[in-house]
């Protein structure tokens, strides 16, 4: 051995023992249905919660029970990036009510009082390396009588050593290639940025806690248990120190956009306190991570419920009516209390069902502000333009006609929301009556107007429903959708009418016409893009092209 391998020797040692974790000992065991602070269990309930615990995880690897679409669950090792580097059980999948246990001297997983799998070993103890994800059965001298790795872990960190200088020199190449002025600029921009960032948060009255990204790290279990994403980025569950569950944001656009929209949400959202809007527990920022930490909403959001969609979805999803009464003036009450309620007004211009989640309860919490707009009390609303946001189907008129930015808007997605809630369709559903075939709200008000309002109301309900009630809803929710900005009702008004606490009024010269013929439009410009017929436009084209459609129609 060389005399520099003789100096790397009993560091690599130190960095091997110091990252040994004691997995067992003679009594220690490991049950999928049960879990607790102190480690003993793992939970299918809580399925990606690992060995070691949250304060013991200073290496790269977790043993734990995963699981797959069936609802199978299978012995693991993970890294932090949730790549499963062994597993105990792969060709026999266990059920919830599995248990590891380390008896006389073997690691032995049980399920249903059969062994799945064993080590057949008669050791002292069970480690787990957390640097190199070794699990090892040893006897009382330390001597390994089992181990998941054939080699010894003291070369994977070598190997480890060998990648970490690779990368180094190729990274040194790569930074020679840049020059100093470009390194100097980029340095300055970034430093700016964040800069800018911090003194942003700093500035902020009342600011919700602040997590670091290894605290995240540890509260997904490694952002392992997926729960959702989208165009925003993608949703992780997780489980704060004390136990609260909670579901972490992780937003895809670092670029300027994606910053001012965290910013936004950020800064609104944090100032709130009202029990139908969702509460921000926390954020983080660091470099291009921007994460949200919200509180948990076991039911999900109202879309998924509402219209039916996903997996095993069917008759047990279908929301009773005065669940759905109970969302509606939940809804509406938020938007009040953000329109009406502060110091400043919030309008939040992108109300829709995937925006309004459900807790354990069913009781309604608005939720995303990335999008919102914080106006002064005073401040004249009318001439305040920014581009238009939103989400097409609940955009009101005047955001193509650039009119201003008002809490009319926020008005006008509510009554789309809760004509959906009446009926059970998307509002881009169209409807055919003889041989013609309606756009949704334009159907909704032609049955009123004939007398026929009870026909809209959700066929699946079976006609259980309190009559008076969906009158109700459906004349607000028309009175909502009114062409003329001015002639819809405040959120504080439509809340009164919903509670029968104000008389609602005559619907006059509603022209749902004008919607129809610009959804129409619209979804024609959207069949020929799946067509194939006309390019697939970005955001920003779609919007011009609303906008074209408005102007044109408006000439005649």
């Amino acid at each position: 051995m060389d005399n520099v391998s003789r100096r790397l020797l009993p560091v690599l040692l130190h960095l091997f023992f110091v990252n040994f974790s004691i997995l067992g000992s003679d009594s220690a065991t490991y049950r999928v249905n049960h879990f607790n602070n102190t480690q003993d269990s793992l939970s299918a309930a809580d399925c990606g919660r690992s060995y070691p615990s949250d304060g013991n995880r200073s290496g790269q690897y977790f043993l734990g029970f995963t699981n797959n679409e069936s609802n199978a669950f299978f012995l693991s090792i993970w890294t932090t990036n949730c790549s499963i580097v062994w597993t105990a059980n792969r060709k026999k999948p266990i059920g919830s009510d599995a248990v590891l246990e380390f008896v006389k001297g073997s690691l032995t997983l049980q399920s249903d009082g059969t062994e799945v799998w064993s080590t057949n070993t008669r050791g002292q103890a069970a480690y787990m390396d957390t640097a190199t994800g070794n699990l090892r059965v040893v006897n009382a001298d330390n001597q390994t009588l089992w181990q998941t790795f054939q080699l010894p872990a003291v070369e994977h960190l070598s190997l480890n050593l060998v990648l970490i200088l690779g990368l180094c020199v190729i990274g040194l190449f790569c930074a020679a290639m840049f020059s100093v002025i470009g390194i100097n600029v980029y340095k300055m921009k970034h430093s700016m940025r964040k800069s800018a960032d911090e003194a942003f948060f700093k500035a902020l009255p009342g600011l919700p806690t602040r997590f670091t990204m290894r605290e995240l790290q540890t509260i997904t279990s490694g952002f392992c248990h997926k729960l959702g994403s989208g165009g925003f980025g993608t949703v992780y569950g997780g489980v704060l120190p004390d136990g609260t569950k909670v579901a972490v944001k992780r937003l895809k656009n670092a670029a300027k956009q994606g910053r001012k929209e965290f910013r936004a949400e950020v800064e609104l959202i944090g100032r709130v306190d009202h029990k139908n809007l969702v509460k921000l527990r926390g954020f983080c920022a660091e470099g291009s991570d921007n994460l949200l930490v919200y509180e948990f909403m076991p039911n999900g959001s109202l879309d998924s419920w509402l219209f039916n969609e996903g997996p095993g979805l069917q008759s047990q999803k279908l929301l009773p009516w005065s669940v759905r009464l109970k969302i509606a003036l939940g809804t509406a009450r938020g938007l009040a209390y953000l329109h009406e309620g502060l110091r400043d007004r919030i309008i939040h211009l992108d109300v829709k069902p995937q925006n309004i989640l459900l807790n354990e309860n069913f009781v309604p919490k608005l939720a995303d502000f990335g999008l919102a707009k914080l106006l002064d009390r005073d401040q004249d609303a009318s001439v305040v333009e920014i581009p238009m946001r939103g989400t097409p189907g609940y955009l009101a008129p005047e955001w193509q006609l650039q009119n201003g930015v008002t809490e009319k808007l926020d008005v006008y997605s509510y009554g789309m929301v809760l004509l959906e809630v009446v009926t059970g369709c998307r509002n881009s559903d169209v409807r055919s009556v003889g041989s013609h075939r309606h756009y949704l709200p334009a159907w909704a008000l032609g049955e009123l107007e004939e007398g026929n309002a009870l026909d809209i109301v959700d066929d699946r309900l079976g006609g259980n429903f309190d009559q008076e009630q969906a009158l109700r809803l459906t004349h607000v929710a028309l009175l909502c959708l009114h062409e003329e900005a001015v002639m819809r009702p405040t959120m504080g008004t439509v809340v009164q009418m919903l509670e029968g606490r104000s008389v609602i009024p005559e619907i006059d010269n509603l022209n749902v016409e004008f919607a129809e013929v610009r959804h129409n439009r619209y979804s024609r410009f959207l069949s020929s893009i799946n067509s194939g017929s006309l390019a697939s436009p970005d955001s920003d084209s779609v919007e011009l092209t609303l906008l074209s459609n408005i102007v044109v129609y408006n000439s005649r």
